[in-house]
């Protein structure tokens, strides 16, 4: 039986617009009141186009750009909408810092503060999740438009599928039964998770300390709200949807690598040690990811383009 592991990679080689950046452009079109909300929270109220250094600040890959007047730090506007989970544990210091005062000089009732911030990022975090749930909805709707199966072919018998797209590409293009689908990460009508690393959050309380800003730890831990359970998804969703299945080969179709999807394919590879695995690329670093991640575990992956390995999987290369 083959495992096949779906990343946004997936849908994009289709022609689906569902980059995050293309969510940034329905926020800009349906929703402007939550975007310019997001807006203030990772980039300022007042900053301006002619503020901004263009030049990159070396330091988590380019999270970071330097504002020259001030010397203060924050995310660059092209950081979280190409890579949303990461970004959004990367807020705005500068917002939090005029806004709220934390960091700048001890503050009475600092508990206080603290919770209205909490407050403010559920708020925001919910509304995120349900403009996304909308978003995805526009993409499957334009999938039914096309009167399903658009590709006129179908998957190949025996095998099973982890997405971790929130649409549902499977079901409405390539008619894959839903009992074949675990939808990771939920779809727009089953609750989305949302979220980034422990790891990041930590980061971000580090950055602004190397860089001799003061930001209380009661405000770090109100991030935990952007926290994706991932252990509780790994035990609760993806365990009990395929262990005992007789797995002997895993495929993954458009997923880099990163950190977010690392403790998934951990799990997996310690429930079948003996299975081989197939990934597909896109560019260099992808294919750097993948290598690298399979070289730690001592196993070893087959890499190929997607299409290729598509034509395989598939009963009609009408598909790619």
């Amino acid at each position: 039986m083959k495992l096949i592991i779906v990343g946004n990679g997936f849908d994009i080689n289709y022609g689906l617009n569902t980059k995050y950046s293309d969510f940034q452009t329905y926020l800009s079109d349906n929703n402007p009141d939550l975007l310019d909300k997001i807006n203030l929270f990772y980039y300022g109220s007042h900053l301006k186009d002619e503020m901004i250094d263009q030049n990159v600040f070396d330091f988590n890959k380019s999270f970071l750009i330097d504002v020259t007047n001030n010397k203060q730090f924050i995310p660059h506007p092209s950081c979280l909408w190409s890579s949303f989970e990461a970004g959004i544990a990367n807020l705005s210091y500068e917002y939090i810092n005029n806004y709220y005062g934390i960091g700048r000089f001890p503050i009475e009732n600092l508990e206080e503060t603290i919770e209205s911030i909490k407050i403010e990022l559920v708020e925001l975090l919910s509304k995120t999740k349900q403009a996304l749930a909308n978003w995805i909805r526009t993409i499957n709707d334009e999938l039914l438009d096309l009167n399903c199966s658009f590709f006129d072919c179908k998957f190949k018998d025996d095998l099973i599928f982890l997405t971790f797209n929130y649409t549902n590409t499977l079901e409405l293009a390539f008619d894959v039964n839903k009992c074949n689908i675990l939808h990771v990460h939920g779809t727009a009508d089953n609750d989305i998770v949302v979220g980034c690393s422990k790891d990041l959050i930590n980061d971000y309380y580090v950055m602004h300390a190397h860089y001799g800003s003061t930001i209380d730890k009661s405000l770090v831990k109100t991030l935990k709200v952007f926290i994706k359970p991932v252990q509780s998804i790994i035990c609760s969703r993806i365990v009990p949807f395929i262990k005992n299945k007789p797995i002997d080969s895993i495929v993954v179709l458009g997923m880099s690598i990163n950190s977010i999807d690392k403790p998934y394919l951990d799990k997996i590879v310690d429930l079948y040690p003996n299975a081989d695995w197939t990934c597909s690329y896109f560019s260099n670093d992808d294919y750097e990811n993948i290598t690298n991640y399979f070289y730690t575990k001592g196993k070893r992956c087959y890499t190929k383009r997607i299409n290729d390995i598509l034509a395989e999987l598939t009963d009609s290369h009408s598909c790619i």
